[in-house]
């Protein structure tokens, strides 16, 4: 795609996205929901003062209420507010999902296939979809960085990170 091309299909989608206040009371939800579940949970653990002094939920759970609370009134404040600013475009929206997504695959994939071999096709497959290189160039740039990284941090370093069924049959 063109820079014209791109710049007339932003064009187009001005104005149509979704809103700031959307946003904020999705996000201020999202957090008072998690907030909730924190402070339940450390209350189940213990969350008060016992004989030799705080439980072991004592902070995590005030802090879940405290934050909860700033949760909430963002929330208030964003339902009163009725601001109809423009947060990001549908456009904008979907080139970040379109980030955001293989970036979830990889960070999943790296318990399963070991965080080398995960790299290297995140590397090689971003390359080729996103940045519209060859097949062989992404390839050998996602293998080539890996087999460095492996160098550096497990030979020269002895650092370990996740491995998974490559590292294996090559015994580490």
């Amino acid at each position: 795609m063109s820079v014209t091309e791109l710049v007339s299909e932003e064009g187009a989608q001005e104005g149509k996205g979704i809103s700031r206040r959307s946003v904020e009371l999705v996000v201020a939800f999202v957090l008072m929901v998690l907030c909730a579940a924190l402070a339940w949970d450390n209350n189940k653990i213990g969350a008060g003062w016992g004989g030799a002094g705080p439980e072991a939920g004592y902070f995590p759970f005030r802090l879940a209420v405290g934050v909860g609370l700033c949760g909430l009134a963002i929330f208030i404040s964003a339902f009163r507010e009725g601001n109809s600013e423009l947060f990001a475009t549908w456009l904008q929206l979907k080139r970040v999902f379109q980030l955001l997504v293989p970036l979830l695959v990889y960070v999943a994939s790296i318990s399963y296939l070991g965080i080398y071999l995960s790299s290297a096709l995140f590397i090689a497959c971003f390359m080729k979809f996103a940045g519209g290189y060859s097949i062989l160039r992404s390839l050998a740039t996602g293998v080539i960085t890996n087999l460095v990284m492996f160098y550096v941090f497990e030979l020269q370093f002895s650092v370990p990170l996740p491995k998974g069924p490559i590292e294996a049959l090559f015994g580490f």
